[in-house]
């Protein structure tokens, strides 16, 4: 059973990450550090250690919080040789050898997971008592048109939305996963530096993916898409497509609901239990509302986050975004968000109008 769980050390290193929060009591102040030090601070585990390593100990539950797991300096389990500097041999953790194993399937680089740093917008000020300011939603959400998916591509165009939607339901036949795309993904085998060479390695859909990707790192120059060499470029995307259905004749208006979520990185949150979340969230529109007989309902987001407080932290704001064709939606990608089928958010229907 233990071949299921995965230590978080060896995802974030001395990173801290939101996960769940154990104290070892027996352990406190009885535990040696990797160089033989003697560490009497609070010692916090990750939930796999807390099952695992320390089943037999007084563990208490703390919370959700960040953190990083401090099993691999306990005086539990076996004890480490000295004859080796690798980290694995070195650690006490019992999950030490198979989460590094997962946490290098999963391409972690050995300093652990970036640290991603939010994107500070439309930060409201809560002694300025002007109604625009207690208005204003309280984090980054901007919208744009994407011109080219508004009118008739030009054949040699990267993507063109006559091809896209066919791209779409075609690929939603066989996968309802998510991608990656990053620029570095799309490196060529060979030396050659021609860009269309490399684009013409993707498909219409990737190229859009790759193209939004890299105009938001070009328009918000965030510290996080920057490599450790400070190159630009050392993030990338998530994407996948949705097809939404709102004719009530086909039954199938339940299918057009997307339920409030968080996005997240569900792989780290499946293997290790962390809450890795996007610097931002977009969604992008592929068709209209008028174009339906039944008006589709609409993107919302919460001024929520995962960490806020289910008790004491209430929601005051909200957005709204209806479908348009070629519309961007751009938010911070922290929020609670989907599209709700409740009829009153959705729009009336005008008459020879979108």
């Amino acid at each position: 059973e233990e071949e299921d769980y995965c230590c978080t050390y060896f995802a974030t290193k001395t990173k801290p990450a939101y996960q769940s929060i154990y104290v070892c009591r027996t352990c406190c102040g009885s535990g040696d550090d990797n160089d033989g030090n003697n560490n009497n601070n609070m010692m916090c585990i990750c939930q796999s250690c807390a099952f695992s390593c320390h089943s037999e100990c007084d563990v208490d539950y703390i919370g959700m919080g960040p953190c990083y797991c401090d099993c691999h300096t306990s005086s539990l389990s076996t004890p480490p040789p000295t004859t080796t500097d690798d980290e694995e041999e070195k650690s006490k953790c019992k999950l030490a050898s198979h989460s590094k194993d997962v946490a290098s399937r999963l391409g972690l680089q050995k300093d652990g997971l970036p640290t991603m740093n939010p994107y500070i917008h439309n930060v409201v000020d809560d002694n300025n008592e002007d109604e625009n300011n207690k208005n204003k939603f309280p984090y980054l959400v901007e919208t744009f048109d994407i011109l080219e998916l508004k009118q008739q591509a030009p054949q040699q165009q990267k993507y063109r939305r006559e091809d896209l939607i066919p791209q779409i339901l075609e690929l939603i036949q066989h996968t309802t996963d998510t991608h990656w795309i990053s620029p570095h993904t799309i490196k060529s085998g060979n030396s050659s530096d021609d860009d269309h060479h490399q684009d013409a390695q993707l498909c219409e859909l990737e190229n859009l993916a790759l193209e939004i990707y890299q105009r938001h790192v070009n328009s918000y120059q965030h510290d996080s898409f920057q490599t450790d060499d400070n190159v630009s470029g050392g993030g990338g995307a998530e994407w996948w497509v949705q097809v939404k259905y709102y004719n009530k004749d086909d039954n199938k208006e339940q299918e057009a609901v997307v339920d409030l979520h968080y996005d997240k990185d569900e792989i780290l949150a499946t293997q290790f239990g962390l809450g890795s979340f996007p610097i931002f969230s977009t969604v992008t529109y592929l068709t209209s509302s008028s174009v339906t007989i039944v008006q589709p309902p609409p993107t919302v987001i919460f001024s929520h986050e995962y960490t806020d407080n289910e008790e004491s932290h209430q929601i005051k704001h909200m957005i709204l975004s209806h479908p348009r064709l070629g519309k961007h939606l751009l938010f911070d990608g922290r929020l609670l968000h989907g599209a709700p089928g409740h009829l009153s958010l959705r729009e009336e229907k005008q008459e020879g109008g979108q």
